[in-house]
């Protein structure tokens, strides 16, 4: 398993994306450096300090947003072979794929 907010390969993505939902790219995290999956973490905004001169991650003031969009999936599940492939790309649209079972 990941470190952060359960990252790591497509499965753990999507059972995270099933449990919690993924933000809105509107949401993208300045910055999750602590590593934790907090609320900040997840969707914040952020606001420069001063409007003048070169800025870096320290100029600029964060707090996280309560409402905002977010996305789950219903399912997912795994399969193997090329014509398992071509039928749930048909059916349901793009796949993840691993490296070592494509």
């Amino acid at each position: 398993m990941g470190k952060g907010c359960n990252g790591g390969d497509a499965e753990d993505a999507f059972e995270y994306m099933a449990q919690f939902g993924l933000p809105d790219a509107t949401c993208e995290a300045w910055a999750a450096a602590d590593g934790v999956c907090n609320a900040t973490a997840r969707c914040e905004n952020c606001m420069p300090r001063a409007i003048s001169g070169d800025f870096d991650v320290n100029d600029f003031v964060c707090f996280p947003v309560k409402d905002y969009t977010t996305y789950f999936i219903k399912e997912y599940g795994e399969l193997w072979g090329e014509a398992a492939m071509m039928s749930e790309i048909m059916a349901r649209g793009p796949i993840v794929c691993n490296g070592t079972l494509c």
